[in-house]
């Protein structure tokens, strides 16, 4: 079967995340997310161009690029701004450090490719972390880190 599509459009769309294979359970809502993927075919080695954005208040993301299927592999550009840190504590390696806040922000060009495993980078760009709020040891009133401008 042969999928041609010229263009999908998105807007105003959540997605909420749960994920309960860690530990503590992991919830996150992506919401106002709109976007687009412009020539998509499922010829050869099955291609699209993508256009993504989502963010509610300070907290933003977005990515342009362009995928393939076969060999999976999504690469384009990057900008990530304020993006919560606590939502993703569990994917942390069990241990005495519980991280309680902060954000990341993070712009450059990206690849993510799955040839036989997944690889992820992000190059020629910068991030930032700014308000980590973390401890060790369970002892909240002796942060491990607290960086604040």
């Amino acid at each position: 079967m042969q999928l041609v599509i010229k263009e999908f459009q998105v807007s105003g769309g959540k997605v909420a995340w749960h994920d309960a294979t860690t530990k503590t359970p992991v919830r996150y809502v992506a919401e106002g997310i709109s976007g687009s993927f412009t020539d998509v075919s499922s010829q050869d080695e099955g291609r699209a161009n993508f256009s993504l954005g989502f963010g509610k208040g300070s907290s933003t993301a977005t990515a342009k690029g362009k995928a393939t299927m076969s060999p999976m592999r999504v690469e384009g550009a990057l900008d990530a701004k304020n993006l919560a840190l606590a939502p993703f504590y569990p994917y942390l390696p069990e241990g005495d450090l519980t991280l309680e806040g902060g954000a990341l922000s993070v712009a450059g060009n990206f690849v993510f490719q799955h040839t036989p495993v997944p690889v992820a980078r992000v190059a020629n760009g910068k991030a930032s972390l700014t308000g980590v709020k973390a401890h060790v040891g369970g002892k909240k009133d002796t942060p491990l880190a607290s960086v604040q401008r």
